[in-house]
Parts: structure tokens; sequence; C-alpha cells
């Protein structure tokens, strides 16, 4: 990989987060590289692949102007949602999507996830 990233199990929660913040930052080729690595990987990682992956992906697609593409992304996101130990990001993405297409509901619908289930969000980056 260009970016000089090597994998260790133990670290994928970390370089999930990295691409994240890379995605979020406009670092899209590096967040990219990432992705990819981690899908080839661990393709069979449950969580990597329905939860946090898409919304990575989701987020590059906001960068390329996609709000469409990144809210069929999240979907499979969805049931992953509430369940233990996630951070309700995905939501925070699709609420992003909703607003750039101009469906104000759909995104406070979204973004009311984070102050209804706040104790899910903890310390993360959407943590209140």
């Amino acid at each position: 990989m260009q970016c000089g990233v090597k994998v260790a199990q133990r670290n994928v929660f970390l370089w999930l987060r990295a691409a994240l913040a890379l995605a979020r930052s406009g670092r899209t080729t590096e967040s990219e590289e990432i992705v990819h690595h981690l899908a080839a990987a661990y393709p069979s990682h449950t969580l990597l692949n329905s939860y946090w992956l898409p919304t990575i992906r989701a987020a590059l697609e906001l960068n390329h102007k996609n709000p469409t593409k990144a809210i069929e992304l999240l979907r499979t996101a969805e049931p992953y949602e509430l369940g233990s130990g996630k951070t309700l990001y995905p939501a925070h993405v699709r609420g992003e999507a909703y607003m750039r297409l101009g469906r104000g509901k759909e995104a406070a619908a979204e973004f009311q996830k984070s102050v209804n289930y706040r104790g899910m969000v903890q310390n993360f980056l959407l943590g209140h």
C-alpha cells in the first residue's frame, strides 16, 4: 500500500477510525486504500463489513458529492446501529447525506438518534 499501512488483527479498529478520519478530512485516496485493504484482509468480519466499511464508504461518497449512493451504502449498517458498542456514526453520515439532498425531515430524524441514544456515542467523534 502506498501509505505504508500494515494492518494487524489487534489494530483493525484503529485503522477503521483512521480511514474514517481521512475520509472526513477529504483525504479520499488514503482512506480508500485502507478500506480496500481491510475488506480484502477480513472478508468475513461482520462488524467491519456491515457497519464500519459501509459508513466509511458513505463518507467517501459524500466527498464525491454522491449523497444518494451514501444513503444506499448505509442500508447495510442500519440493523447494527443500536447494537452494543456502536457509535451511531452511520446515522450521522446518513443525516448529512439527507441534508445534501434537501431532505431536512429525514436528516433531522437521523441526527436525533444521537440525542435519543446519547449514551451510545460516548466519547466517540459525535459524543456529547
